[in-house]
């Protein structure tokens, strides 16, 4: 009998060690609201090794959001910078990739966080696949390159918000929605 030779598993949650990067530059996406925000100012205020690059579609909102982290944080204040982004916009994306690449950074991670929820008209719904499902596969392609191929990573936030609007919808709705397509 042949022997069979078993592929080499790679645990998925193994990391290489981080020393060689001094500083960890992170982007994230929709950072000037919600979880994104909160992310931004937990990085700047916690992590003296990390400098946050905070992705916002409205430069105002971005301005303010980034504003309001050094005013918290203000020996931090130089580790925060704003980008502006607009996830849904290939052209906005290729200008973020454009800027960050302009500062000659490595990035530890992006965190694709941006998003946009659920509202009723039909041209909501193109909106909403726009900014959630193709916008993270957009700027990941874009920002890839950056990344440090040693270390980096690449952290996707979604939200259970689907499941919650399917479980309000009616049983045919239910059903046209979840059958299998062989």
């Amino acid at each position: 009998a042949e022997a069979r030779t078993r592929p080499r598993l790679v645990s998925a949650v193994a990391t290489p060690p981080l020393e060689h990067m001094a500083t960890k530059h992170i982007f994230v996406t929709g950072g000037n609201a919600g979880i994104g925000f909160a992310l931004c100012k937990l990085l700047v205020g916690e992590r003296e090794d990390t400098f946050v690059f905070l992705g916002s579609r409205d430069a105002e909102k971005g301005a303010a959001a980034v504003k309001s982290i050094s005013d918290a944080y203000p020996a931090a204040a130089d580790r925060i910078a704003l980008v502006a982004i607009d996830v849904g916009d290939e052209a906005s994306v290729a200008a973020a990739a454009a800027a960050l690449q302009a500062k000659s950074v490595t990035l530890y991670a992006l965190v694709n966080n941006a998003g946009v929820g659920f509202q009723t008209s039909p041209g909501d719904a193109a909106a909403l696949l726009n900014v959630n499902l193709l916008g993270p596969k957009r700027v990941s392609e874009a920002i890839l390159p950056l990344i440090d191929p040693a270390a980096g990573r690449i952290v996707n936030v979604s939200s259970g918000a689907a499941s919650m609007w399917l479980r309000s919808q009616s049983a045919a709705t239910k059903e046209r929605l979840t059958q299998r397509h062989n």
